[in-house]
């Protein structure tokens, strides 16, 4: 996973924009209408690998993607408690 192909991640998703649009709108550099951030931020979470996440965003940028209000979407308990665990050891 580069990316270049973080829209394959959002197929479901009828919108015109690019991977790099959806990069920059994570970013925060762009906004991208009916998107919401923090439920864009949680998909990448549980369908991208970590370590892929860290090669495209960086450690810091992935610790904002750790915030309460991001992990809230993530409806599997274990799995939003294993990124609390993530960002407890980051801090």
């Amino acid at each position: 996973m580069n990316k270049e192909n973080l829209k394959s991640i959002f197929w479901d998703y009828e919108a015109d924009y690019s991977s790099q649009d959806l990069y920059r709108f994570l970013l925060g550099e762009i906004e991208i209408k009916n998107l919401n951030r923090n439920q864009v931020a949680a998909r990448l979470l549980v369908s991208v690998r970590w370590y892929d996440l860290v090669d495209i965003f960086g450690i810091k940028t992935l610790y904002t993607f750790l915030s309460d209000d991001v992990l809230r979407f993530i409806w599997k308990k274990s799995v939003r408690e294993r990124y609390k665990n993530v960002r407890e050891i980051l801090q």
